[in-house]
């Protein structure tokens, strides 16, 4: 017997259906793998570009390591260049000299101070030597600074009266000026003794100028 299909119905055999069901899966199939070929391109291609950042991250790191490297170079030269010019002609740098085996200044931190700033050199008294007559008597600047602040420890040192003045160590009670420690601090009338001469120097400190007047108390 003929199926009818009633008014206002839309009615299809079983076999038109079955086409149907797989014309929809085979639709959603391609819809998914073309979507997932899609998400794998763009995956693709976001990992390209990470690489691309990551290579010229890699690229700028290293560059700027060079230039490091070169930027130390020329300030160790500087640095060294312009600190055997101050010696030579500053009186306030002490009598030091640049180890030829230098590393890196720049480089692993050295020298850190654990005290606090150290005091600058500065001029802090007279050396006169001892004996023979007054017009030749040697008068010589005694500069000097403490090892660190409030301490009692100094280093001292000295510069002959020559046109081209050379800065001379000085000796403190058989013990030097200038090594680590420092020698204890002078005062006035102490003998001491200047490299390079036999006879004794006699110290005479400068007053401090410490506030005389103040027009407010």
């Amino acid at each position: 017997m003929e199926k009818i299909c009633p008014i206002d119905f839309f009615c299809f055999d079983k076999n038109t259906f079955i086409l149907f069901i797989l014309f929809v899966i085979v639709v959603v199939v391609y819809s998914i793998n073309n979507n997932t070929y899609k998400f794998e391109l763009e995956k693709r291609d976001y990992n390209n570009k990470i690489d691309t950042i990551k290579t010229k991250l890699e690229t700028t790191h290293s560059t700027v390591n060079e230039l490091k490297t070169i930027t130390n170079h020329i300030n160790n030269e500087n640095y060294y260049k312009t600190n055997e010019t101050e010696r030579l002609y500053n009186p306030l740098m002490g009598p030091e000299r640049s180890s030829p085996y230098s590393l890196n200044r720049l480089g692993v931190p050295i020298n850190i101070k654990t005290r606090g700033d150290v005091p600058n050199y500065q001029q802090v008294g007279v050396l006169y030597q001892e004996g023979g007559d007054d017009n030749n008597k040697k008068v010589f600047p005694l500069y000097g600074k403490p090892t660190y602040r409030g301490s009692n420890r100094w280093l001292y040192y000295t510069g002959n009266d020559n046109f081209a003045s050379v800065k001379l160590p000085i000796d403190n009670k058989g013990r030097s000026c200038q090594d680590e420690q420092g020698c204890n601090e002078l005062t006035d009338g102490d003998d001491i003794d200047v490299v390079g001469y036999t006879s004794k120097f006699k110290v005479n400190v400068y007053n401090l100028d410490k506030p005389r007047y103040i027009p407010y108390i």
